[in-house]
């Protein structure tokens, strides 16, 4: 290899170098550092339900077979697919324990119920009061659309940030440029009960009978709203 072509593979080096290296790493630019959070309130469309029948809960002594079936034609009757929004989650008996206190056998099952509107939700708790299922509680509550107001609260998380590097920045007059560093500080969606309801617990109905509403299909359940929450911290450059 002749010696000009050495010298021209030196100088390109060279050249290339000095190119990846000149420009600045964020940490030797004058920057402000800043947080943005924000937050949404979303009225839930999806519900969980728990229901438990057991048998010594009866007060007709009607066999857990006998009410399950009344119980399957009501949530049909309510338009609800049972063979894909309900499943069994848990079937039980203490059978082991009546071997040896010789106590009655006591068959339990246990179901979950997705449910896509409030207002079925309201005719479900009816319908199953008028059959004395009474163990019904809300297990959570969700929305269809979640991936998206996720996304949505970041993104006002991130215009809070700016708004809040922007007026620091002019205090001091001077401006931000571009963001160097975006760290996701975590998005966080609390989801609640019913109003007054603790989160992870059963809500028993009972007491519905002798409301004037029951007759006429009505109750009245205020759902708290889904809070989504989101937070980033953020690197602007100072100019």
């Amino acid at each position: 290899m002749t010696k000009s072509l050495y010298l021209l593979l030196f100088f390109g080096l060279s050249f290339q170098v000095f190119a990846q290296t000149g420009e600045k790493n964020f940490i030797d630019l004058n920057y402000i550092e800043v947080q943005g959070s924000a937050e949404m309130e979303i009225t839930p469309d999806i519900f969980y339900v728990k229901i438990i029948l057991n048998e010594k809960d009866s007060k007709s002594k009607v066999s857990i077979e006998d009410t399950e079936k009344l119980m399957l034609k009501a949530l049909t009757n309510l338009g609800i697919n049972i063979s894909t929004d309900l499943v069994i989650e848990d079937f039980t008996s203490n059978f082991k324990y009546y071997m040896m206190v010789k106590s009655d056998i006591m068959l339990s099952k246990e179901y979950q119920l997705l449910l896509h509107d409030a207002k079925t939700l309201q005719k479900v708790f009816l319908e199953l009061e008028k059959l004395d299922i009474s163990n019904v509680g809300i297990l959570r509550t969700d929305h269809s659309n979640m991936e998206q107001f996720r996304l949505d609260v970041r993104a006002k998380a991130m215009q809070a940030a700016k708004a809040n590097a922007g007026a620091m920045a002019g205090a001091i007059n001077q401006s931000i440029g571009r963001a160097v560093l975006i760290q996701d500080a975590g998005i966080q969606s609390v989801i609640n009960q019913l109003a007054g309801g603790v989160a992870g617990t059963n809500i028993r109905i009972r007491g519905i009978s002798s409301d004037s509403k029951y007759d006429s299909g009505e109750m009245d359940i205020e759902f708290e709203k889904i809070k989504v929450q989101a937070g980033v911290l953020v690197k602007f450059e100072l100019k």
